[in-house]
């Protein structure tokens, strides 16, 4: 319950709207999140500036730019009394006026609209025309630089043209297919081609066993066998079909088909009218069952379309096999989250050669069980990964050199220099780079000799790595990290006694950066973890000279490692 100034201020603010007429509580959410998200607009410009200001840069990222909105006379309000600090102290009727006929345009303006899809029934002639009118608005480089918005279409579902009469002649376009309909698709797939590895009777064994993966009760398990994986996958349709909501009007042209197949038994023999039928007429259709986040239903579909080309000794393996030692490589840089270090054996395994010798599909599927829910904590900051998942018709083949597959190399020699480094942790060198003391040209000619000495890598691979991380000692350190005791003297003067909590953790987040990565670019203070300690990202907890001497401090730590 809500008691104290707490509740005193929740009820200022609804006695302020009642006052103002406005009495339905949907409508009062309604307001304060616009106001909300007005204020967060000016929050994010805000941090910006700070951060250009700190770091000596240009700003960003622009929301409010320079000049005039052009609404009304004399070209309209500068964009900047549009800001939530400057017009919240205008008085009532300015402020009014700013919010109304300047604020929320701006906002509309925001939004790149190419097309419109109407989702929902509409019966009012106002707003039916004003959506149309969100349409009309013009868009630059909306389609790349020069391509400038010119139509759109109206997608409509719920016939609100027809009942408005404005239903123009249109011609139907293929729609592309869903995530949901292609992951439903492959799973089919994968049961039709365990059918036919199982009447082959060319059945391998795994190249590990599955139970040495399988840790505590809680962790999923991946099945044993190819008819334990036909048997989870053929329950994971049948619970998607049974979560289609026959009263959905989407669903209800499909009922015959969609009842027929929330029969249990009808999953018994899958022949090829059924699954053209459900390829057809069921996979397409929206379920209430959640199949996960995207990241997880993206991961998903790689997977299953490694163990498709797998069982189908399709040339694509290879190529969806480099995608996923990608993930590997790049969850392999989160083992300080402590859910992805739970898996660290598998993902470590999954990156060596002799793991897939005679892979087979129950184990895939565990990998799949294991990581799916991980991939969303991959650093957004690194070379994106990219899944692909469509066929074209095939010309005559030019051999390209990928860099991905360079990617892959680079990161296998990266696990097994941090694996060696780490074995010769008592090099004074390294204990050095360690600790944040500054290094000579003397220690990196003894760093570069000892894993070239070793076999680790060759000059090129070193060249390659020092190239990318501006300098061989900066390379090495962010494989072995800091000592976290140094990190934490150095910057002890923002942990002392005076520190509120706030401080704290914002500083031990700092900390943490440093001790697992070894460097940190000062611009993350105003990004994601930092700004969900502080959301108007250092200036709100420290004033501007702790915040230079905390910047200073970091970028000190990085200079350590260069020559």
């Amino acid at each position: 319950m809500l008691t104290g100034e707490l509740r005193n201020r929740i009820d200022a603010v609804w006695n302020a709207f009642w006052a103002g007429g406005i009495a339905n509580p949907l409508e009062v959410i309604e307001q304060i999140t616009y106001l909300l998200f007005i204020r967060g607009l000016d929050d994010v410009q805000r941090r910006e500036e700070n951060k250009a200001s700190m770091l000596k840069t240009p700003v960003e990222r622009v929301i409010f730019p320079e000049g005039k909105d052009g609404i009304g006379k004399g070209g309209g309000r500068p964009y900047h009394d549009l800001r939530w600090s400057v017009f919240k102290d205008r008085e009532p009727k300015e402020m009014f006026e700013i919010v109304s006929e300047h604020v929320f345009p701006f906002l509309r303006s925001m939004a790149e609209e190419g097309n419109l899809v109407l989702f929902k029934l509409i019966r009012s002639k106002t707003k039916f025309w004003q959506i149309l009118g969100r349409g009309t608005r013009l868009c630059e480089d909306l389609f790349g630089p020069g391509l400038d918005k010119e139509c759109f279409y109206v997608f409509d579902y719920c016939q609100n043209l027809e009942f408005f009469g404005q239903n123009p002649a249109l011609k139907e376009a293929p729609a592309g297919k869903g995530l949901s309909e292609r992951l439903f698709e492959a799973r089919l797939g994968l049961v039709h081609e365990l059918n036919e590895w199982a009447k082959q009777k060319h059945l391998t064994g795994m190249a590990e066993d599955a139970d040495a993966f399988i840790g505590e009760n809680d962790d999923p398990q991946a099945p044993v066998d190819d008819d334990a994986l036909k048997a989870q996958t053929l329950a994971v349709l049948r619970d998607y079909v049974a979560g289609m909501n026959l009263d959905n009007f989407v669903v209800r042209p499909h009922r015959r088909a969609v009842e027929r197949f929330k029969d249990e038994d009808a999953w018994a023999d899958i022949g090829e009218d059924a699954r053209n039928e459900l390829l057809d007429e069921v996979a397409p259709l929206p379920s209430e069952r959640s199949l996960g986040t995207e990241p997880a239903k993206r991961f998903d579909l790689l997977m299953l379309n490694l163990q498709l080309a797998l069982l189908k000794t399709s040339k694509s393996f290879d190529r969806y096999r480099k995608q996923l030692l990608l993930i590997a490589a790049a969850l392999e840089e989160q083992f300080s989250i402590p859910v992805v270090a739970r898996q660290q054996e598998l993902i470590l395994e999954i990156q060596t050669d002799p793991w897939w010798d005679g892979v087979t599909a129950p184990l895939l599927e565990l990998v799949r069980l294991r990581l799916r829910d991980l991939v969303q904590y991959i650093d957004k900051t690194k070379k994106r990964l990219v899944y692909t998942d469509f066929e074209d018709e095939l010309g005559a083949g030019t051999p390209i050199e990928l860099p991905q597959i360079g990617a892959v190399d680079f990161n296998r020699f990266k696990r097994k220099a941090r694996h060696f480094l780490l074995e010769h942790h008592d090099n004074l060198a390294l204990q050095k780079l360690r600790r944040g003391r500054p290094l000579t040209a003397m220690d990196l000619e003894q760093l570069e000799h000892l894993l070239l000495e070793a076999g680790v890598a060759d000059r090129a691979q070193i060249r390659h790595a020092s190239d990318a991380s501006r300098g061989l000692g900066r390379f090495i350190r962010s494989l072995v990290g800091l000592e976290r005791s140094a990190v934490v003297e150095r910057f002890s003067e923002f942990l002392d006694s005076g520190a509120t909590p706030k401080q704290i953790e914002f500083v031990e987040l700092v900390i943490e950066q440093l001790t697992d990565k070894g460097a940190m670019d000062p611009g993350r203070l105003y990004e994601s973890p930092f700004i969900d300690v502080s959301a108007g990202g250092p200036e709100k907890l420290f004033d501007l000279e702790r915040v230079q001497r905390l910047v200073t401090a970091i970028e000190d730590v990085d200079r350590s490692a260069a020559v």
